[in-house]
């Protein structure tokens, strides 16, 4: 809801909205990779990796499968307290 009075002041007073946010870079892993949100474009301002929206959420959605399947993995073969040895 904010965001829409952000935009609507800006085109009140014609001022063209130029929003970076701060993401974790999947290099580095530090907060420092800011994508514009216009574009989608991004650079870590620590490692210097340039990156798009889609290519960081295919990283962290692959990264949530992969968690996914060993949480998968290890429950279908836990044998329970004292039985995987």
């Amino acid at each position: 809801m904010i965001i829409k009075l952000i935009k609507r002041l800006c085109k009140l007073q014609e001022i063209k909205i130029h929003m970076k946010i701060p993401v974790i870079c999947p290099r580095c892993a530090n907060k420092t990779l800011e994508i514009d949100v216009e574009t989608g474009q991004g650079v870590c301002y620590r490692c210097q990796k340039e990156s798009n929206i889609k290519e960081l959420v295919a990283v962290y959605e692959e990264e949530e499968l992969d968690q996914h399947r060993k949480f998968k993995n290890l429950s279908e073969h836990n044998k329970g307290v004292g039985g995987n040895y």
